[in-house]
């Protein structure tokens, strides 16, 4: 329910909350920049990822929190003002954006202290003298000028010839089968709604919620729901699936493995003893190898975490058959 949202009609007396990034390319009458107490680092201890040298093999990087101090004591002085700038100028931008999005008033709600970053930007510059003729007023709402908007010069419409859009234009109807029409995509879809399920259940005391919020979130109909509950259902009475579902075993669903280059892995369980560690990944189409490949990789990164006695298992949900990958 997230990634729901209410609709609202433009005309509507109502004040519109957007992000600074979202109200790009957009104008209001008014605008309230609230929270304008940002810092450019956290009590005055900035943090940075930056690169070690072979003394401190087999380290490649590390983070560094510290002030300016502690950053130029490690030769990294010029890597924190660089980071500093770069800072700075996002600042700057989302600044600019922000406060040329009103038409008419334009609200800054800061800190009155100057500790913060912004907030010492706003009042060092309130406090020089405004060029040219604009005034800077400080509690006094004047009416504002609303300038007449042009509206285009209207042309009439011309007769013209016209032909059937038919004769120009062929359709394919390979869209049916993207629609569900055809029966193997019907099965796939089916397969993923029971994939999503398992990969979401921490054990079978959840099923029911989650079986539900799966229906909600696909939109499953009635009769779509009643099928996946029976076989998620049937799945779960195989024995091998009985014990790695058990409310009493330490398990962990879809959890984010990231390697030495940086990608991310999601085998869909972990299920941990305390002298072993099981990865199942859950797969609801046919064998084919590069599901092996894919295991062995999981199991040789929770190798390298120091797992005890990885064991590597394949699950296949049409006919209940489980495969342990060495």
């Amino acid at each position: 329910g997230e990634k729901q949202s209410v609709q609202m009609p433009e005309t509507a007396d109502a004040i519109k909350v957007m992000t600074i990034h979202k109200s790009k390319g957009l104008q209001f009458p008014i605008v309230i920049m609230p929270f304008l107490n940002w810092t450019s680092s956290k009590n005055g201890k900035d943090k940075l990822w930056i690169d070690l040298d072979d003394r401190f093999n087999p380290l490649k990087s590390a983070l560094i929190s510290g002030g300016e101090e502690v950053f130029k004591n490690i030769g990294q002085a010029a890597v924190l003002a660089e980071e500093k700038n770069r800072t700075l100028l996002d600042t700057m931008n989302l600044l600019y954006v922000g406060f040329t999005r009103p038409e008419e008033r334009l609200y800054l709600l800061t800190a009155t202290t100057r500790n913060s970053f912004i907030g010492k930007l706003i009042s060092d510059n309130m406090q020089l003298e405004i060029s040219g003729s604009g005034n800077v007023s400080y509690g006094t709402k004047t009416s504002p000028v609303r300038k007449s908007k042009k509206h285009g010069e209207e042309w009439p419409l011309q007769s013209k010839p016209w032909q059937r859009w038919q004769d120009k234009l062929r359709i394919s109807y390979e869209s049916q089968k993207q629609w569900g029409e055809s029966e193997g995509l019907i099965s796939a879809r089916f397969g993923n709604l029971v994939h999503e399920v398992l990969s979401q259940l921490t054990s079978v005391r959840e099923l029911e919620q989650v079986l539900q919020k799966v229906s909600i979130d696909f939109q499953c109909n009635t009769e779509t729901a009643l099928r996946l509950k029976q076989e998620v259902e049937r799945v779960l009475s195989h024995e091998f699936m009985q014990r790695m579902f058990d409310e009493q075993v330490q398990s962990k669903t879809e959890a984010e493995i990231v390697d030495a280059s940086g990608i991310s892995h999601r085998p869909d369980r972990l299920v941990f003893f305390p002298d072993e560690t099981i990865v199942i990944d859950f797969k609801t189409g046919t064998e084919r190898d590069s599901h092996q490949h894919q295991i062995r990789l999981y199991g040789e990164l929770l190798t390298q975490m120091n797992c005890p006695s990885v064991k590597k298992y394949l699950f296949y949900t049409k006919d209940s058959k489980l495969q342990e990958v060495h």
